[in-house]
């Protein structure tokens, strides 16, 4: 994962996505306010963005440079979305190499007009120390801007800081209020971390079948590290029941991104017959399919 807590197919398709909704608000010849589509209707182009892909590599290179040249006038104009857009470029490396220091340098703009999602961006940076020297209070500062305008990333790191005390004062209870509100509202990394919370019983007793129910929701919805937890689970018996085929389906799916659970999963097929080998691939593949027409 790019960033920690942020999966990287999901800032490839929000910074493409966008792209193309800020492209074609720009060939309408919009007034400035509208260059930048909505996110809602953003995210809808998602697809339409994947489809680009399969053209000539030189010729979608040149496609994608326009696109992005187009950000960087809005952005430049003043646009605070554009703005979060290019720091995010920047951070992926998306339209070229990444560059924190750049990231840094929009995000702060777009941060300052107001905008949610730029502000847990630059929490992050704060946090990690990524183009700017790392700082707790400046991070949480700006978690915490972010989740009362709701962003759910932002919520759930501001609570995250709450739990372990780093840029404000420790408050377990409030810190897992925080996240638990961002979990129920479907953020996988907050399902996670909600699943870890049950398993080494922080802020709430230790119960195996809650911390599998949460980590099952945020596998579901492709969150690896929940994947290899959930993978082990039913490898082990723990908290579900104990099921080869299961837990091969899921350190499979996991390991595609996450060494550990493919090792776990190569080392697992000397336990199962060919026929749960047969079923567990297949699984996999059904998820996978599924997976691709929901997004």
């Amino acid at each position: 994962m790019l960033m920690r807590g942020v999966p990287k197919k999901i800032i490839f398709i929000l910074c493409i996505s966008c792209l193309i909704a800020i492209t074609t608000a720009c060939d309408k010849s919009k007034s400035k306010s509208d260059e930048i589509s909505h996110s809602a209707s953003v995210v809808q182009q998602s697809q339409s963005a994947q489809r680009v892909a399969s053209v000539d590599k030189a010729h979608v290179e040149k496609i994608e440079q326009n696109k992005i040249a187009v950000v960087r006038r809005a952005a430049e104009d003043g646009n605070a979305e554009a703005q979060e857009l290019m720091c995010r470029n920047y951070v992926s490396g998306y339209g070229g190499t990444v560059d924190y220091h750049k990231a840094f340098s929009w995000c702060q703009k777009s941060a300052d007009q107001g905008r949610a999602g730029a502000q847990y961006v630059l929490g992050w940076m704060y946090k990690y120390g990524l183009g700017v020297e790392k700082n707790d209070s400046q991070a949480a500062s700006w978690f915490k801007k972010g989740a009362d305008q709701g962003d759910l990333d932002a919520q759930c790191d501001l609570g995250s800081a709450y739990v372990k005390g780093r840029g404000v004062s420790k408050d377990v209870g409030h810190g897992m209020q925080l996240i638990l509100a961002s979990a129920e509202k479907g953020l996988p990394k907050a399902q996670y971390f909600m699943g870890a919370a049950y398993i080494h019983a922080v802020g709430v007793e230790r119960d195996y079948r809650k911390a599998m129910g949460w980590n099952r929701k945020a596998a579901e919805q492709g969150y690896i590290d929940a994947q290899r937890v959930l993978g082990i689970a039913h490898q082990k018996g723990d908290g579900v029941e104990k099921d080869l085929v299961q837990a091969h389906k899921w350190l499979s799916l996991a390991g595609v991104e996450n060494g550990d659970a493919k090792k776990r999963a190569k080392q697992l097929e000397q336990e199962m017959s060919a026929a749960q080998l047969q079923l567990a691939k297949e699984m996999a593949l059904r998820w996978k399919s599924q997976r691709k027409v929901q997004n």
